[in-house]
């Protein structure tokens, strides 16, 4: 009864912090403006480390990374690099820091909805007869035979331009492959065998060969569709000059090299297995 009676007293009185007293508020001054500056900065660290490529003795690691940007580009959803912006890019697009500074690229060949023009569009390019729009798509078959012309418009339309061949590059790299530089395009991406053989028949879907990426998150720029992409010069005639890179699912290895020169042999009405990716400013 004794002992009941002491706790009963000892809980009935009041029980504050003093934030004042003198013991209390040297331990505030002491303590909040060294800890404040560490709750600050807590968020900044988490990001820079759920953001940072995975690299093993010098080579990209290509599964680590593609799901990191699967993860961070909505791979696998019908909004292709995600429905929000990545880095200020548009959807479906990521940002690459070039030696001009940052651009935005679609992270997979595009996909086309509408009328793309005329195959044509002469010297006066682009003509107004291209109605399409684009967006990058996982998981879905991309657009191809599209002309030069067909693709310069469709990125036009979009508010964006035909990547050049400097950005399709700096895109591609830094390496000699996507991945890095060993050599085994054959299982990464959807190219033949070096001997020119291969069972495919056809492209594959848009980011389906999660090997086959970039460090900067970009699908597929090595096989699977031929990519055409803007050398900034035109013809005595007028007409614009042509690049196509990156080989398609029945080239052989020899056209699956980032740094490797473009074709330019074709001319801007050519429309066969190429598709292509549009680029802008964040």
């Amino acid at each position: 009864m004794y002992q009941y009676a002491r706790l009963h007293s000892w809980n009935a009185r009041p029980r504050e912090c003093d934030h004042t007293s003198s013991f209390w508020r040297p331990m505030r001054d002491f303590l909040l403006p060294r800890i404040s500056p560490l709750v600050a900065l807590l968020p900044a660290a988490l990001l820079l480390a759920a953001c940072t490529p995975a690299f093993h003795g010098g080579r990209y690691d290509s599964t680590t990374a593609s799901q990191d940007s699967a993860d961070t580009a909505g791979h696998g959803d019908s909004g292709g690099a995600g429905d929000s912006s990545i880095g200020g890019c548009p959807a479906g697009s990521v940002p690459v820091v070039g030696a001009s500074g940052t651009f935005c690229i679609d992270a997979y060949e595009t996909t086309i909805s509408g009328d793309p023009g005329n195959i044509d569009q002469g010297a006066a390019f682009p003509d107004g007869s291209t109605k399409a729009t684009s967006k990058a798509k996982a998981g879905v078959q991309p657009t191809q035979n599209v002309s030069w012309y067909q693709a310069y418009a469709i990125c036009a339309v979009d508010g964006r331009h035909l990547c050049t061949v400097d950005e399709w590059q700096t895109a591609c790299g830094p390496y000699t492959y996507p991945w890095g530089d060993a050599p085994s395009a054959q299982t990464e991406c959807a190219v033949a065998n070096s001997d020119g053989t291969t069972s495919r028949t056809d492209s594959q879907p848009a980011g389906s060969l999660t090997g086959c990426v970039s460090p900067q998150g970009v699908y597929d720029q090595i096989g699977n569709l031929w990519e055409w992409a803007d050398p900034g010069v035109k013809n005595s005639d007028g007409t614009p000059g042509t690049a196509k890179l990156g080989g398609a699912w029945y080239a052989g290895a020899g056209d699956a090299l980032c740094g490797l020169d473009p074709h330019t042999e074709h001319p801007p009405t050519f429309d066969g297995t190429i598709g292509f990716r549009c680029c802008s400013e964040p």
